[in-house]
């Protein structure tokens, strides 16, 4: 049965991470998948190119529908590749560096699953409707459940696509989030002298760009032996696994309709920060000519127009 593509980004999003050591020296992310491509639940494999302080190769899997992440660490360990004991543990930290968080509450909705309407309590038939909590005090869940004109959102559902795009740029391509506005305007320049032949940027909105590389050993090897050039520009750098990030945009806005007794840089950055996060802060003096308004720039996760 072919998979819907919503429901695969569910389950890699969800899925448990293992951190697998003592891999063989030529051990590659092909080598890594095939020995364990006898799991249903395999969702990912990946080999860094770098070695861990042992001087040792590692690597991560994903596998999906793990209920007991200990059962499955003594089940992993049992494969062997090129005739090693392989060390196998949950991992603590992702790929691109951040931390694991577990999920040990059973009743917690995912920001992934909230986006897709999934893990929403059941409402049975006669009962009352109930008041839900919202960020600006409490709806009836009717309202928020039944479609209406303002909120009517389209799903398309599309199978899994091998596109060119995908194919191209999938583990050859690294995610950079720009440290601030500035930097992102110039990073054509920041990156020249560094810059390999053939290395393009591609715009993903918000702060993140695309560094396209012609192989995935370039990109790794870029990420890994120049961290001391790249981190002077980028927050954080990581391998694009094929899943879309997160969406963020740059909002210019006009802030309009500020009491001329309160015409301060401060008060106005603070009803931006109300929208998102501040990437061009105000400006505002008194001795300003035009107190009528003034524009900010705000990182928002949201397509919507921001008009409060």
């Amino acid at each position: 049965m072919e998979k819907k593509f919503v429901s695969r980004e569910h389950r890699l999003r969800n899925a448990t991470s293992f951190f697998i050591s003592n891999l063989p020296d030529d051990c590659n992310r092909d080598s890594l998948w095939h020995a364990f491509e006898h799991l249903d639940n395999l969702e990912d494999a990946f080999v860094p190119f770098k070695k861990d302080k042992a001087g040792c190769k590692f690597g991560f899997l994903k596998l999906s529908n793990i209920s007991d992440p200990e059962c499955w660490t003594a089940k992993l360990k049992e494969v062997r590749i090129g005739g090693a004991v392989i060390g196998v543990n949950v991992a603590r930290f992702h790929r691109d560096g951040s931390k694991v968080v577990p999920t040990t509450f059973p009743n917690h909705v995912s920001v992934f699953d909230r986006l897709h309407g999934l893990g929403k309590p059941d409402i049975k038939a006669g009962t009352p409707a109930q008041l839900v909590p919202t960020q600006f005090g409490q709806k009836n869940y009717c309202s928020i459940v039944k479609p209406s004109e303002e909120r009517v959102k389209v799903n398309i559902d599309l199978p899994p696509l091998n596109t060119v795009s995908k194919k191209s740029l999938e583990f050859k391509s690294l995610i950079g989030e720009a440290k601030d506005i500035d930097i992102l305007n110039n990073l054509q320049a920041c990156l020249s002298g560094i810059m390999e032949e053939g290395l393009q940027l591609k715009y993903l909105g918000g702060l993140k760009v695309l560094l396209c590389f012609s192989n995935p050993e370039e990109a790794e090897e870029f990420r890994y032996r120049k961290v001391d050039s790249w981190e002077k520009w980028f927050s954080r750098l990581y391998v694009w696994d094929g899943i879309p990030p997160l969406f963020e945009r740059i909002a210019w806005v006009k802030v309009l309709g500020v009491p001329v007794s309160l015409w301060d840089r401060n008060v106005i950055d603070k009803i931006g920060e109300r929208c998102g996060r501040l990437l061009v802060k105000s400006d505002a003096e008194f001795s300003d000519g035009n107190m009528a308004e003034d524009r900010l720039a705000i990182l928002v996760k949201t397509g919507k127009r921001i008009s409060e």
